[in-house]
């Protein structure tokens, strides 16, 4: 029943009796031996299909008299377990914020699973990772309970570079299996690449407990231990440079960077800033990026995640927003200046 999470092929719900009537004593004109009643929503069908689907089994097992034994019980037992957690994921996916992860999408097919997982780890000794980590991708597809088919996904990002995506694979494989040692690494890995050290950090730590020995968990824990500490301290002074509006100022014309610079700089500073959503620092150097790229109103969108404004046109502080805010800043009004001047709003 794995197979499909939380639908049917067909919105409706079918309860079957548990015995049919003969055609001799039914009725002319009687309705089929089944009820058919239409399903508002398809989650609701998934929950009724279960449903009926386990009582049959306890009902053909009591009526065959093998219900007690170990095999039919072990049975029953897993599927009351498989019945229960569908529903549940019924439940989040009912959610209208919900949004589905990629990997359970799939067909749950666990032999294919491991053909794919054993051909991406052929191609991974190869070194052709873009290779391997597509069929990564299809075993986490077929069979996203096994916590090694994320953790493999995740070293083939980290060799491509894809320092997200790694590091969300080797979390999903933690939530699975705490205790997987090479997540808890390559999770590790992956934030420091996305400068986020204290998460980078909880990763190391937890590879520790599993292996105190290991020298790369050492090494690890104490690379994030000092990124830690020196994003702290240059973040204080990046501050500090903000309130004195100490800064270098946007260029003059005729040392406009060119386009495709200009936009190689916009792509790095959006990427450090998906790594980093709650950064003010990282808002203004995307938003600067932008205006060097000639995307002014974008720059603004971005800033104006930092301040509200009034119907006075008044500046007001965000109440979202924590007391280490730049919103006051000169560093963040000579962006915002330089974009509201550029985009024709002054």
């Amino acid at each position: 029943d794995h197979t499909r999470a939380h639908t049917i092929s067909a919105h409706v719900c079918v309860t079957f009796p548990s015995r049919l009537p003969s055609p001799a004593h039914m009725a002319k004109g009687d309705p089929p031996p089944h009820e058919v009643r239409p399903c508002a929503d398809p989650n609701d069908a998934g929950v009724t299909w279960r449903q009926e689907k386990l009582k049959d089994l306890v009902w053909r097992a009591k009526c065959l008299g093998i219900r007690e034994s170990p095999e039919v019980s072990l049975l029953e037992q897993k599927m009351r377990e498989s019945t229960q957690v569908l529903d549940q994921m019924a439940v989040e996916q009912a959610c209208p914020t919900y949004e589905r992860p990629w990997w359970k999408d799939g067909e749950y097919d666990e032999v294919r699973a491991e053909t794919a997982n054993d051909l991406g780890m052929e191609l991974f000794k190869k070194k052709q990772y873009e290779k391997a980590f597509d069929q990564y991708t299809d075993a986490a597809r077929l069979e996203p309970r096994r916590a090694g088919y994320h953790a493999n996904r995740s070293a083939c990002g980290l060799k491509l570079g894809r320092w997200k995506v790694a590091a969300e694979d080797a979390e999903v494989a933690l939530q699975i299996d705490a205790n997987h040692f090479q997540a808890s690494l390559r999770a590790g890995k992956a934030r420091m690449k996305l400068r986020q050290p204290e998460i980078a950090q909880v990763h190391f730590t937890n590879a520790l407990r599993l292996d105190p020995k290991s020298e790369l968990a050492v090494r690890g824990a104490a690379e994030a231990s000092c990124a830690k500490t020196t994003a702290s301290l240059d973040l204080e002074r990046q501050r500090q440079e903000a309130r004195e509006g100490q800064r270098n100022p946007l260029p003059d014309w005729d040392r406009w960077p060119t386009l495709e610079l200009a936009a190689e700089q916009t792509l790095a500073c959006e990427e450090i800033l998906r790594a980093n959503p709650n950064s003010v620092l990282a808002v203004v150097a995307a938003a600067e990026a932008r205006v060097l790229c000639g995307a002014p109103k974008r720059a603004l969108d971005l800033l104006a995640k930092l301040r509200k404004t009034d119907t006075d046109g008044k500046e007001r502080r965000n109440e979202n927003t924590n007391r280490n805010t730049l919103t006051l800043d000169a560093d963040f009004h000579y962006v915002l200046a330089s974009a509201l001047w550029r985009g024709g709003g002054v």
